[in-house]
């Protein structure tokens, strides 16, 4: 399991490599495209003719997979990595939205957010960022064109392509060095700024409509008819941002939906344009789906409360999701973490190094883990040789629904004062609030 895949991407590269240059219609003999539209946190149940009816259209014209799976955490760059590279966090490296390589910092976790951290550990690791080639890599090998193009996060974007000087290709996004920068290579990050002007700012307080506008332009009027990539992976931001900061279900929420949804309908009639569109291949996907979180916990404080020393141990933080690494992989230590976490009403599951002991020869996979009553992490494909945690654990969540009558709540990590929460957009669970994607 250890190299386990996701089915819609073995396809999808399999596409590449066996259908370029010959499924092409009968009245056009240009090599296909092939789009992916990333919509970060869009929910399934957020597809509806009323609010996106372009992509329902797309959808009931085409397949859709009514049980697709986010790779666990249920975190944007965990995902982003999974989807540039078709493998799980177990197998690519990227373990959290904050991860812990001991060689980059030894006494903390480091945020993904930011992609200058992810190109420091690329250069630590000589190249190893991921522990597999991504799609980039692999399309350059074959020759084809490819351009990622993101609204989202300079670390998602950056995963997206993340050997995009060594390799070649483009990646373009609103969000890399303040928009200073927002291509690379350079010449094409400064023809898109002499074209297009610098990339909004984004303001917490509001949608990030304008920063999707600005990057959907860019595609449509820029990569697709003079970049002329033969695949293109195009990130939306929203409706994540829209989620975290009104909640799922928000008239901010649908608002961002319907943005998104408006530039479904205009990349389709691009393409019509282009004469691109009948040897198209356009697959819609998100990186997660989101819950509502309505209560949060302190888990430094809880350990240090029961004598746990916070020098003992690291946190990478999913949101809801959490990654514990013990100094020095103290199994006695893991063991008294673990008892203390299952004394907690707020605890969901909990996962640490696999038992050979309590594996049967029927199982696929290690299913228990060593301590008793937690599970394995080969079961969630997190048991990375040089990255796995010590412990993983999520919160516990409920199928309750929030006020916008959205079906999904969580608890989440804090740093401050634990308590009940304002309910906002939250993600990182197995849950099937989050767990559940669009594809």
């Amino acid at each position: 399991m250890k190299k386990a895949i996701f089915l819609s991407f073995i396809w999808l590269i399999s596409f590449y490599f066996n259908y370029y240059g010959q499924n092409v219609t009968k009245q056009n003999n240009e090599k296909p495209i092939t789009i992916v539209l990333i919509m970060d946190g869009l929910r399934p149940d957020a597809i509806t003719p009323e609010v996106m009816p372009n992509l329902y259209q797309l959808q009931k014209d085409g397949v859709n997979f009514t049980n697709s799976h986010s790779a666990i955490p249920t975190v944007t760059r965990v995902n982003s990595a999974s989807l540039a590279s078709g493998c799980y966090p177990g197998t690519h490296g990227i373990m959290s939205n904050s991860i812990y390589i001991k060689e980059f910092n030894p006494t903390s976790s480091i945020s993904t957010w930011n992609y200058k951290n992810l190109v420091g550990i690329d250069s630590l690791t000589k190249g190893n960022l991921l522990s597999v080639r991504s799609i980039g890599e692999i399309l350059h090998r074959n020759n084809v064109k490819y351009a990622a193009i993101s609204s989202g996060s300079p670390g998602s974007a950056f995963l997206l392509n993340h050997h995009v000087k060594q390799t070649g290709g483009y990646l373009i996004s609103s969000e890399i060095d303040n928009g200073d920068h927002p291509a690379i290579p350079t010449k094409i990050g400064n023809e898109i700024l002499k074209q297009f002007g610098k990339p909004p700012t984004k303001k917490e307080d509001r949608t990030f409509n304008t920063s999707v506008d600005w990057t959907e332009n860019v595609l449509l009027n820029y990569v697709l008819p003079t970049l002329e990539p033969k695949v293109i992976f195009n990130w939306f931001t929203e409706p994540d941002h829209s989620q975290h900061k009104f909640g799922t279900g928000s008239k901010e929420y649908i608002e961002t939906l319907r943005n998104n949804d408006k530039y479904v309908g205009l990349i389709i009639e691009k393409l019509k344009d282009l004469g691109l569109y009948e040897n198209a291949n356009i697959i819609v996907t998100s990186d997660h789906g989101m819950n509502t979180d309505v209560n949060s916990i302190n888990i430094e404080e809880t350990f240090r409360r029961s004598g746990i020393s916070p020098e003992d141990f690291v946190i990478a933080s999913s949101g809801e999701s959490i990654l514990l690494y013990v100094k020095d992989h103290d199994q006695n230590m893991i063991k008294k973490m673990v008892e203390l976490l299952q004394s907690k009403d707020w605890i969901g599951a909990i996962f640490t190094e696999f038992s050979t002991d309590k594996k049967s020869k029927d199982d696929p996979v290690d299913p228990y883990g060593f301590v008793d009553g937690t599970f394995s992490l080969d079961l969630i494909h997190a048991d990375h040789p040089e990255r796995k945690p010590d412990i993983f654990f999520n919160f516990n969540w409920t199928s309750d629904e929030n006020e916008y009558g959205v079906h999904g709540t969580s608890f989440v990590i804090t740093k401050g004062k634990a308590g009940k929460l304002k309910e906002k957009g939250g993600h990182g669970n197995i849950s099937p609030a989050c767990v559940n994607n669009t594809l």
